[in-house]
């Protein structure tokens, strides 16, 4: 990570760089001998992009909000990036969100996606004894499951598509560490959405719950659903957040005023039969995010949404911040026969690096 500092070697643990650091995109800030680039956005969080390029190996112990003077760890570069490469980077994996996936059920095997019938899937997970859990939004993506497991040097997952009744895909009343609006699982009468099952050893139970900040662990109970090879289930373990889902207020936004309730809104990715809220993809959702933080003084309509997202990835402060609105609007979970097994961190969590 590059990281212009013009003195490189501190007489100890940390050097402070004076000066006012809270200017934008691409800007400087110099004091006495050192320099240090904000080229991703403010430096003002405690995860802050403090570079030419991209991540702190250490995050900063310390920080000054006014960052009058900022305390920066020794250690701070790996390796040579460039800002625009690791900007569009960060930005392209916040609105790609729930990221691509094969139009069928397949076999996720040491970071690919091999072309295997669900029947096949299905023998595959019986005979391991493998746990199901059904994945609402990233979780069915060959590209998210690579980043959950890469610490592991063996995975192998079987993924099968299904079709859940009663319910839909809709957004959660957060904002990720990686950027993205995520999703959860909501309650909607008549609706049959797509979803997957991830069939899960014990061991990579354990790694997906690490992944889950925000989240709980559910057992759903009394459900229809059904796999693709016709095998069908009336109970699942869901990560469904603990909040429930963003509950937006259509009638003060100006991208939707044609909606004139609150409500929440669904994921326009993920196909549905018989949908009963409106639909968003990723960018229209952060737009409508945006909006409702712009109330709360927490964004500027004068940016693009590329730096609000950019922002979120780079500053978690701010992040956190926007996040307590959003779950100040959360519509509770409302399905009866279920059952939170495990709740997992908060939305100050950071999910998926």
């Amino acid at each position: 990570l590059h990281c212009l500092l013009s003195s490189v070697s501190p007489p100890d643990d940390t050097s402070v760089v004076g000066g006012n650091c809270t200017a934008g995109l691409g800007s400087r800030c110099r004091g006495g001998t050192r320099t240090l680039s904000c080229a991703l956005g403010s430096c003002s969080s405690t995860c802050a992009v403090l570079s030419i390029g991209t991540w702190c190996v250490e995050r900063p112990q310390t920080f000054v909000s006014t960052m009058a003077n900022v305390q920066l760890p020794r250690i701070l570069c790996s390796q040579h990036v460039s800002s625009t490469e690791a900007a569009k980077k960060a930005v392209h994996r916040a609105r790609s969100y729930p990221y691509a996936r094969p139009n069928r059920s397949f076999l996720y095997e040491s970071g690919e996606a091999q072309d295997v019938d669900a029947p096949e899937l299905l023998r595959l997970a019986d005979k391991e004894s493998l746990v199901p859990v059904l994945a609402l939004g990233s979780n069915a993506s060959p590209e998210q499951l690579g980043r959950k497991f890469a610490n592991f040097s063996r995975v192998r997952i079987p993924v099968v598509y299904c079709t859940l009744r009663d319910f839909d895909v809709g957004y959660a009343p957060l904002i990720t560490s990686y950027g993205s609006v995520p999703a959860t699982l909501i309650p909607s009468a008549g609706t049959a959405v797509s979803a997957a099952v991830t069939y899960l050893s014990t061991e990579l139970l354990e790694a997906m719950h690490a992944t889950e900040g925000a989240y709980d662990l559910r057992e759903l109970r009394q459900i229809d659903l059904l796999l693709d090879g016709g095998r069908q289930q009336s109970t699942i373990w869901a990560y469904v957040h603990q909040l429930g889902s963003l509950n937006i207020p259509y009638h003060e936004l100006e991208l939707s005023k044609s909606f004139q309730k609150a409500g929440p809104a669904a994921l326009a990715e993920i196909s549905a039969e018989g949908r009963r809220f409106p639909s968003f993809d990723q960018v229209q959702m952060q737009v409508l995010v945006r909006q409702i933080l712009q109330e709360q003084g927490l964004a500027n309509a004068s940016s693009s949404i590329e730096e609000f997202m950019l922002q979120n990835v780079t500053d978690d402060s701010v992040r956190c911040r926007r996040a307590a609105v959003l779950a100040s609007l959360a519509e509770p979970f409302s399905h009866e026969e279920s059952e939170v097994l495990m709740s997992i961190g908060d939305i100050n969590s950071r999910n998926v690096e």
